[in-house]
């Protein structure tokens, strides 16, 4: 269900706003779901600031670079899976790399990550 839900943000608009639409489904989702800590929800208002004030590609780095960090520090790796928090932040992740412009397939598979994650975050 999550999963529809997220294509169907990608597919409600046009293909040069499609992108930034499924990125506000996931922060929405995120944000429903719920984070821990004062980080995560931080981390969660600069993505969606960056998406409404259209920022550009080196403020979406500096963003990662800062997610990749804090989940390094915090779990001694960075790809390490723990708690809400670490879900939440990667399905932000996801994200914030980008689209492939026209690659479908990628936004299919973006969409199942973050789905899956955020289903951790429920149970």
């Amino acid at each position: 269900m999550l999963f529809e839900r997220l294509m169907a943000a990608y597919d409600a608009v046009d293909d040069e706003s499609a992108w930034s639409s499924f990125v506000a489904a996931v922060i929405a989702e995120v944000r429903g779901a719920g984070t821990e800590s004062s980080e995560a929800e931080s981390f969660l208002e600069s993505a969606g600031r960056l998406l409404s004030e259209g920022g550009g590609e080196d403020d979406y780095t500096s963003l990662r670079v800062a997610i990749w960090r804090y989940l390094d520090d915090k779990n001694g790796s960075s790809t390490v899976i723990r708690d809400v928090d670490d879900r939440a932040l990667r399905a932000l992740l996801t994200v914030l790399m980008g689209p492939t412009p026209g690659a479908r397939d990628d936004v299919e598979e973006a969409a199942w990550w973050v789905a899956s994650l955020l289903a951790g975050l429920s149970a």
